[in-house]
């Protein structure tokens, strides 16, 4: 059912969709915890507020749109509560203080990273979840990507615990552990798949969100 609503949109999309050649990104919550999907855009200044979109449920599924136009990072949070205006805020992940994200935020979170046609996943920020994306679209040429770490493996010194005392990330530091597709800045070379060039516009890509291991 779920890949029937794909082609549909890969054959409809202009007519479904608002934005100028969005990427459009179905999210499988495969954990068991509510993910806040954040998208921070890098089109103007670092003061440029994230996107927060509607939670997305434990084993549902949830779809966003993004502009393909610009920069982006797409990460999720968790843990979070939302105001009165649907902005995520006092996450126990992908926190940015005063609620919506900025360029200068760092929110410790596993991300999906856009830029001059790139698609990566990276941990400069940390890690938070396990990330497996598919482009499922028939006219997009990009690479499937994953990023899954063991998060046991992650330094004392930079293990983040929620309220309930378990463990649910990892900052970014000496130590953090690494995975085939992650990218991490200065903790190991560059997998051959991150960065790979390709064309997002009008794309569609299946993104499975798992739990930290």
């Amino acid at each position: 059912m779920l890949f029937a609503a794909l082609a549909v949109l890969c054959n409809h999309g202009e007519k479904t969709i608002a934005l100028a050649d969005p990427v459009t990104a179905i999210v499988e919550n495969a954990s068991g915890r509510e993910l806040y999907p954040r998208v921070v855009y890098a089109d103007s200044s670092s003061g440029t507020p994230s996107v927060d979109y509607p939670p997305v449920p434990p084993k549902n599924n949830g779809r966003i749109l993004i502009e393909s136009n610009t920069p982006w990072s797409l990460f999720f949070a968790t843990g979070c509560i939302s105001d009165g205006s649907g902005h995520h805020m006092n996450c126990s992940t992908g926190d940015c203080g005063e609620g919506r994200c900025t360029l200068a935020d760092q929110p410790v979170a596993t991300m999906i990273v856009y830029d001059s046609g790139t698609v990566k996943t990276t941990t400069e920020n940390g890690y938070n979840c396990g990330l497996d994306g598919v482009f499922v679209c028939g006219i997009c040429d990009c690479p499937s990507f994953s990023c899954i770490i063991a998060l046991n493996r992650c330094p004392d010194n930079l293990r983040v615990y929620d309220n309930s005392g378990s463990l649910v990330a990892c900052k970014p530091g000496e130590g953090l552990p690494s995975g085939q597709d992650c990218q991490a800045l200065g903790s190991y070379s560059d997998p051959p798949s991150a960065g790979a060039t390709c064309l997002i516009k009008n794309a569609i890509v299946k993104i499975t969100v798992s739990s930290p291991q």
